[in-house]
């Protein structure tokens, strides 16, 4: 592969780690890596907490990596995640779950939430979660994956993976060793930004390279000249407050958003412990009520910056991670978004130092991938219905309009609109809308052609199929556990 023959990565933990191995497994030989620590984020993803979650398409990167989903487990001490589970959005009662896999399934070309639509008109009470296998399995503790076969259920289930955030950045670390990645311990006290880069560490030494990528989290030590579009009237938490409970019982397969009077608090489990984020505006709330709302002992305190830079590649510096975009991590995209952004530099990677051209077209895949990503996260603050004085100043905001946009499709005919790089699929759209009180004044036309009995059977067979699935699926923690037995016998 020709490109850039030195790579500078400033940041820390596991972003750096995990873009240093990315580059270095495909540049192979060609490249020089070298990494450097730098900015104040422990891992350079914005408000990570002692675990972190990913979708199921990390899966993929593992695998690119070369690591078994199973050793990664054992080694961080990780568990499954079947999806995200959503409490107090619309009021203390109300709570949902969005399923990772298929959620529902359509006749012929007719979609799933047309049929539910015309389902429930007709007086059955039905969610979209109960003809979801991944929520009927996550809300009962079982767990299995998925299965090939098209004619299983289980072949309608997908399934995320939950870490612990030091453990995985030890590990990314030292696939990056293994892969000639330099780790240089000495921080970068200057950065000098002229034609070229160039950086000057805390003991005098200057690096200068062909390529640099800014992990440095919010702070964006290299690319602070890139341009900032702020998002905070969308999402107005500007701190986040760090804990960890050990809990020795087995974790539900599953991550939790609940929303509180002046923010909203992240949970993701592993085996042996929780790690909760909880992200406050302070405009709305003072620091030591977030303190005591925590209810355990803050680990760590961070700035939360909500935005995007106006350029993500500018000259021979691109930004990645939380330098290049903020998004409240209401699901977990922050691993995603990172991969997917070494892998669209891996694909115009530059044979020389400034290449305005590449950098325009990264800029735009990247802009439209960031701010998909975003519209699906806002959406959660936009149909929030709770009275304190953070949520309706919120809910006044007007929305962006690629989620403006999706929004009135939706209202008006139950249609989701497919935007270019899309990161989540048409049954979590409608999901997300369904669960947060959005119903559609119209419905697909020939969903009204089905006769009755052909739309009972439809409902029966799913949800018989999802039943009988689940029950014979074994726990979350004799799966976690038949892992590490597994481990220790090999």
């Amino acid at each position: 592969m020709s490109g850039p023959r030195s790579i500078v990565i400033v940041g820390n933990g596991l972003g750096a780690a995990l873009a240093a191995a990315m580059l270095a497994l495909r540049t192979k030989d060609s490249a020089r890596i070298m990494v450097l620590p730098g900015g104040a984020d422990a891992h350079g993803l914005g408000p990570v907490g002692a675990t972190i979650a990913t979708r199921p398409a990390f899966r993929a990167v593992l695998a690119e990596l070369g690591l078994a989903e199973d050793a990664v487990l054992a080694a961080t001490g990780g568990a499954f995640s079947l999806g995200q589970a959503f409490s107090g959005w619309r009021g203390a009662a109300h709570g949902w779950m969005l399923p990772h896999g298929d959620i529902g399934a359509s006749i012929g070309s007719v979609a799933f939430h047309h049929l539910l639509h015309r389902w429930r008109s007709e007086g059955h009470r039905a969610t979209p979660a109960d003809f979801a296998i991944a929520a009927v399995a996550a809300q009962s503790d079982r767990f299995a994956r998925s299965d090939d076969d098209p004619a299983s259920p289980l072949s309608a289930l997908d399934h995320g993976l939950t870490f612990d955030s030091d453990r995985l950045a030890t590990l990314f670390r030292r696939q990056a060793l293994a892969l000639g990645v330099r780790f240089d311990t000495v921080p970068v006290a200057e950065v000098e930004r002229q034609e070229r880069t160039r950086l000057r560490l805390n003991d005098g030494r200057i690096v200068t390279g062909d390529l640099f990528v800014d992990l440095t989290g919010a702070q964006a030590l290299l690319a602070a000249g890139h341009g900032w579009h702020d998002w905070r009237r969308w999402f107005p938490c500007d701190r986040a407050l760090v804990g960890v409970a050990r809990d020795p019982q087995p974790p539900m397969p599953f991550t939790h958003g609940g929303a509180t009077a002046t923010g909203w608090r992240s949970s993701v489990a592993i085996d042996g412990a929780r790690g909760d984020v909880l992200f406050v505006a302070s405009a709305f709330g003072s620091r030591d009520a977030a303190a005591r709302d925590l209810a355990l002992p803050v680990l760590d305190e961070m700035p939360v910056r909500a935005g995007r830079c106006e350029r993500f590649w500018d000259g021979d510096v691109v930004a990645m991670g939380a330098a290049a975009a903020g998004i409240d991590p209401l699901h977990p995209v922050a691993l995603d978004l990172l991969a997917a952004g070494v892998e669209r530099l891996l694909a115009l990677f530059p044979e020389r130092a400034h290449e305005p051209l590449l950098a325009a077209e990264y800029d735009r895949r990247m802009g439209a991938m960031v701010e998909r990503t975003r519209d699906f996260a806002l959406m959660h603050y936009a149909l929030a219905d709770r009275p304190e004085p953070m949520w309706r100043a919120v809910a006044d905001a007007p929305l962006p309009d690629g989620a403006a946009w999706k929004l009135d499709q939706y209202r008006s005919r139950g249609r989701i609109s497919r935007l270019d790089d899309e990161r989540f699929g048409d049954g979590e759209w409608a999901m997300l809308f369904d669960a947060n009180g959005v119903v559609a004044e119209r419905r697909d036309a020939l969903t009204d052609h089905l006769p009755p009995e052909r739309l009972e059977r439809h409902f029966a067979r799913l949800r018989e199929a999802i039943v009988h699935s689940v029950r014979a699926m074994p726990t979350h923690g004799t799966a976690l556990r038949a892992i590490h037995d597994r481990r220790q016998a090999s």
